[in-house]
């Protein structure tokens, strides 16, 4: 019995305690989030292998993302495709330092180019942010 309950907390070790190991941010799937980076489109195949283009926040820094639903967590996670159901001026953002609020979750369709996606805020989930300063 005693061995059942060291191998039942070295797995809980591994879901939830080695993120805070690997340095990255820790996020959950389903639940509000606000992450930085850099607005980017992008392409990417659809199901019949014709180019279709796409929004993503390239992240300042790399995230770790824990689905405590049906799919595997994802480590050292860069790009977040961001699913975004309401008409924006996408010349305000691309290329731009951004804020994003909204919920992750995971790719399930061909239309789905990165790991995880963001399903964006409808009210204030895009912010434009100052550009980082230099060092002068």
């Amino acid at each position: 019995m005693m061995k059942f309950g060291w191998f039942f907390a070295l797995c809980l070790f591994a879901v939830w305690g080695a993120p805070a190991l690997a340095g990255d941010p820790s996020y959950t799937t389903n639940t509000q989030v606000e992450l930085s980076g850099t607005f980017r489109l992008g392409t990417g195949p659809d199901a019949n292998d014709k180019q279709e283009y796409y929004y993503y926040l390239e992240l300042d820094h790399p995230i770790y993302v824990v689905d405590h639903e049906y799919n595997e967590n994802e480590s050292d996670v860069r790009k977040i495709q961001l699913a975004i159901s309401t008409v924006i001026q996408t010349r305000t953002y691309k290329g731009k330092r951004i804020r994003v609020k909204g919920s992750l979750f995971h790719s399930f369709t061909a239309h789905h180019h990165t790991k995880i996606l963001m399903d964006v805020n409808k009210e204030g989930g895009l912010q434009l942010l100052a550009p980082p300063k230099t060092g002068h």
